[in-house]
């Protein structure tokens, strides 16, 4: 059994179940329940549900899709006689609950127009009714897709969330969800409907460490909602912290001690500036006797490089060294110049011994002995001293010829 309709009364049927009875039986009605336009994934099974009042146990049931039968069922008093499948749905289809019409593994091409007519047999009260439903066949989505914009999330910085969906029918809403501590979801950002891409700026800071961001994309029925997430893994670098606070005053020839702390993810390098120009790599500074040339300004830097992006930061802290006095407990305290040098009182210190315990004078008579003059100055004789040779030994003459 076939049915021809005009393609304009088709149009007149499509927006709401509209019961026909072309006997003019009012006590017949039949009802799709599906809401139109229906949807049917692909590859799963579609029902396509349809009842109608009063019951009845003697009734035929035919499916047609556009103008063709697809499925016919004769049911006698309770029993099944006859239930044929036509055409597309050989092999796929079946009645079930009664009239409605279940297609198995359903395909693209299982999208049209629907009618289901019950012809009610078991009596005075006959009659023949019929509803009609569009379906649409869409592909079961994929999950949307969560990307972050960098993949190196650092504090301070603006970054954004992007959730992309597949666009078309049926149409899908886009949400952000940000899931706190206890496990509940906070909206976060608008709604987007039937679009395919969703995005929700954000500014970094090292507290959104762990975070995770939830897109959740709604879909009518019978698709189930799919969603996606991304958990924040962000890096920061603090400015770092000095065990001493700026000035430090010191005494030459004790030892410094100073230590740098530095909160970062992930962990810096970290390394000390001298006065000097010197540099030293590591946390801890220590200088065993600290001289004239340590004094001055001492700095802290702390760098790491995260995805290429170098990140730089410092502190700095003033040492002065003054005289040569050195702390009995040795180190920079936080005592008092009072507690750390104790001077004795200047009696206690200096002790005098008096004038004649630490000269000694002897008589002159003993410091100085004069030898006799005779004793210290010996004249020898002229004779001794002078010798002269006669005259005739000095002076030669010659004889005249």
């Amino acid at each position: 059994m076939t049915k021809f309709y005009v393609q304009q009364e088709f149009h007149d049927l499509i927006p709401s179940p509209t019961d026909v009875n072309p006997s003019g039986s009012d006590s017949l009605t039949v009802t799709v329940d599906s809401e139109s336009p229906a949807t049917l994934i692909s590859g799963q099974d579609g029902y396509l549900v349809c009842t109608f009042t009063p019951a009845s146990p003697t009734f035929i049931v035919t499916w047609r899709k556009e103008t063709y039968t697809v499925y016919t069922k004769l049911q006698v008093m309770g029993s099944v006689l006859t239930s044929v499948a036509y055409g597309s749905l050989v092999g796929r289809a079946e009645i079930v609950d009664d009239v409605t019409l279940k297609i198995k593994g359903v395909q693209h091409s299982d999208a049209a127009t629907y009618e289901c007519e019950v012809s009610d047999m078991s009596g005075s009260d006959s009659g023949e009714s019929s509803a009609f439903v569009e379906v649409f066949v869409v592909d079961d989505p994929s999950p949307p897709e969560c990307t972050l914009s960098s993949d190196n999330l650092i504090a301070g910085t603006n970054e954004s969330l992007s959730c992309s969906s597949i666009a078309g029918r049926p149409a899908s809403s886009l949400q952000w969800y940000q899931q706190l501590g206890d496990g509940t979801l906070r909206e976060v950002g608008n709604n987007m409907a039937d679009g395919s891409v969703l995005t929700h700026d954000l500014q970094v800071t090292k507290q959104d460490g762990g975070t995770v961001y939830i897109c959740q994309e709604e879909h009518p029925e019978p698709i189930t909602s799919k969603n996606c997430s991304v958990t924040l893994d962000v890096s920061h670098l603090d400015t770092p912290i000095i065990n001493a606070t700026s000035p430090v005053a010191i005494h030459e020839g004790t030892p410094l001690f100073l230590q740098c702390t530095v909160d970062s993810r992930p962990a810096a390098d970290i390394m000390w500036l001298l006065p000097s120009g010197e540099s030293v790599h590591g946390a801890d500074l220590e200088l065993p006797a600290v001289g004239r040339r340590h004094d001055g300004v001492y700095s802290c830097v702390a760098n790491m490089t995260v995805g290429g992006v170098e990140l730089v930061t410092g502190e700095t802290v003033e040492v002065t060294v003054t005289g040569n006095a050195r702390p009995p407990s040795g180190g920079i305290t936080d005592c008092a110049v009072r507690d750390r040098i104790r001077f004795k009182p200047v009696r206690n210190r200096i002790q005098f011994k008096p004038v004649r315990d630490r000269i000694q004078f002897k008589p002159v008579r003993d410091r100085i002995r004069f030898k006799p003059v005779r004793d210290r100055i010996q004249f020898k004789p002229v004779r001794d001293r002078i010798r002269f040779k006669p005259v005739r030994d000095r002076i030669r003459f010659k004889r005249r010829n």
